[in-house]
């Protein structure tokens, strides 16, 4: 949804989606999915280097949080491992690094 600009800004990684929100962005898509143009229907889609700048911003994340985890440390700035985990892949499979989304 960010990448597609239909989100402004992901939250920082220790914040959760807030739900509900997602759900009514994702409703009015889908009820549109079969309209839509995908070269033009997106004007304020991100560019493979904003898409390239975020991944390589939240892998620094990742690896933040699996550094403080073989130290036993506490995680920086209160991460979410797994919101940053879950993110890294998303964007992994939006450049194209790992091309099936059910793969994990």
């Amino acid at each position: 949804m960010w990448s597609l600009g239909l989100i402004k800004n992901m939250s920082f990684p220790s914040e959760h989606c807030e739900v509900v929100k997602m759900l009514e962005v994702m409703d009015l898509f889908y009820a549109t999915s079969s309209k839509i143009d995908w070269e033009t229907d997106f004007p304020n889609r991100k560019g493979r280097r904003e898409i390239m700048d975020e991944a390589d911003v939240t892998l620094h994340y990742l690896l933040a949080c699996v550094e403080a985890m073989d130290k036993n440390k506490k995680m920086p700035r209160n991460i979410d491992t797994d919101i940053a985990m879950h993110r890294n892949h998303a964007f992994n499979w939006l450049l194209g690094i790992q091309p099936e989304w059910d793969v994990i």
